[in-house]
């Protein structure tokens, strides 16, 4: 055949021939098609092969897989409907095997689904795109897609559906490298784990993957995260995994197991992930949660927390809707709105060397001790050389409750929350009797050389409260209208 470059050098007639040609062969041909032209022209040393499942060639989808073989495709036509029952399974074991299919083509998991997996992926490069895959409410600890120990899988354009608690829609295991999630659709009693990547067998990474462009949405349950990235063994490690522009609700009946955030991180069993960006990402509470994005890592973390939104739509959020701890973080033009308490719009836990700025924190708890961003040094350790700058906090509506705006707070005997800088932020207060605009607490512990300066302090009962045992802290006044500008009880504060 000729090339795409001399297609376009022959005349209109001699065009329409090869395209009559080519039609006429293609209606001729049986349903198993073998072809030697790749996408943009014909290439003699690439063999690309399609395989439709026609019922009779090919009268199973795996039995379509096992043909298309290596980088080939098995095509799922829109009318074929299949439920398979415990134990069977479909898996595509060949390098650059493609499953599609059509839209309105349905794979679905029958009962008694116990540890096992509806689609297992165990070549490289392997796709499974435009699908809709649903679950069983039977099923347990059982993923309706999973991979482990593969590189370069691609999982889009698929439609997951009845995944029941404690049990999976998309599992990345141990040893997974360079994959993608994307663009895909998960919400019908979706109760159980949308997304989840673990690093869970020794002296094995799992990096380089894009969780992006998908729509999850968590009802009922016990213990969800839509998209939980985490480690639980201690020799395990997950690096490089960006979570982008996915559109997210999570509303599960209890947290009592935990999770219930829309992406969670963090080294449970295992050291925290690292280099993990999560950009661009909307998630709505629809019942009470733990809150909206938790990356929890142990030095170092190098967490890129951009542009996302969290709204509350005034449900309780329990611990945050940020959630950062590590060191090296960076969190940026994010916006949290309409909560109500406990929990914080920052909650930054354990964090060091990292800067939180340019955020918005629309609405935070008014319960006592609540706070637009909460600095915490609870435990052995350091949660100090942080730079909170930039950020606009505005309190709830309703006061009655001790709440600040900005709380910095040591409460280890071996924490150092010492060398943090808040500077230029815009408190807007709301006139409350116990409000405090920021807010240096140590009660064990090590705090000193904090740097408090231009901020803008807008209606709040006091604007800087420096409690004993805070040492050397440097408070240059910025545009403060609380009632009482500065409550001072540490040690060697330089007042300007």
């Amino acid at each position: 055949m000729q090339s795409e470059k001399a297609m376009k050098t022959v005349g209109p007639l001699r065009r329409l021939a090869l395209a009559t040609m080519l039609w006429v062969f293609t209606l001729a041909a049986p349903r198993f098609i073998a072809q030697t032209c790749d996408v943009g022209g014909c290439n003699s040393s690439t063999s690309v092969k399609t395989v439709y499942l026609d019922g009779v060639t090919h009268t199973t989808i795996q039995s379509c897989i096992d043909a298309a073989g290596d980088a080939g495709t098995c095509v799922v036509p829109a009318s074929y409907s299949v439920t398979l029952t415990y134990p069977s399974h479909l898996t595509i074991r060949t390098s650059g095997t493609t499953l599609r299919c059509e839209p309105g083509a349905i794979i679905q998991q029958g009962s008694g689904y116990h540890s096992a997996h509806l689609i297992t992926i165990t070549g490289n490069h392997s796709t499974v795109t435009g699908c809709t895959v649903r679950g069983d409410s039977s099923a347990t600890n059982s993923a309706l897609l999973f991979a482990a120990g593969v590189v370069g899988v691609n999982i889009s354009d698929d439609t997951l559906e009845n995944v029941a608690s404690e049990n999976f829609g998309v599992y990345m295991g141990a040893g997974t490298t360079d994959f993608q999630i994307e663009n895909n659709t998960m919400t019908t009693g979706m109760a159980g784990r949308p997304i989840y990547v673990v690093s869970n067998l020794q002296n094995t990474s799992i990096q380089n993957g894009q969780i992006h462009m998908n729509r999850i949405a968590t009802f009922g349950g016990t213990s969800e995260d839509d998209i939980m990235l985490f480690t639980n063994i201690s020799t395990a490690a997950l690096s490089n995994v960006e979570v982008s522009d996915n559109v997210m609700s999570n509303g599960p009946a209890s947290c009592a197991k935990g999770g219930c955030f829309c992406v969670e991180v963090g080294g449970f069993g295992g050291p925290g992930p690292t280099d993990i960006v999560v950009n661009g990402n909307l998630c709505t509470a629809t019942t009470a949660v733990n809150g909206g994005y938790s990356l929890a890592g142990t030095p170092p973390s190098r967490y890129r927390v951009t542009n996302n939104l969290y709204d509350a739509k005034d449900q309780q959020t329990v611990i945050a809707a940020y959630e950062l701890s590590g060191t090296g973080a960076f969190a940026s033009r994010n916006i949290a709105r309409n909560l109500t308490g406990p929990g914080y719009c920052f909650s930054v836990n354990m964090l060091s060397a990292s800067s939180i700025t340019e955020n918005e924190c629309l609405g935070f708890s008014n319960k006592t001790n609540g706070a637009g961003i909460m600095i915490y040094g609870g435990s052995l350790g350091r949660a100090g050389d942080n730079t909170i700058s930039s950020n606009t906090i505005v309190f709830p509506d309703v006061s009655g409750n001790r709440h600040y705006g900005i709380w910095v707070q040591c409460n280890h005997i071996s924490v150092n929350c010492s060398g943090n800088k808040i500077v230029g932020n815009h408190i807007q207060g709301n006139g409350g009797g116990a409000t405090r605009g920021i807010m240096l607490e140590n009660n064990y512990g090590t705090m000193s050389a904090t740097t408090i300066a231009e901020n803008e302090i807008l209606k709040t009962n006091i604007g800087v409260y420096i409690s004993v045992r805070v040492l050397d802290t440097k408070y240059l006044s910025g545009h403060n209208e609380a009632t009482v500008p500065l409550v001072n009880h540490g040690e060697g504060t330089l007042i300007k």
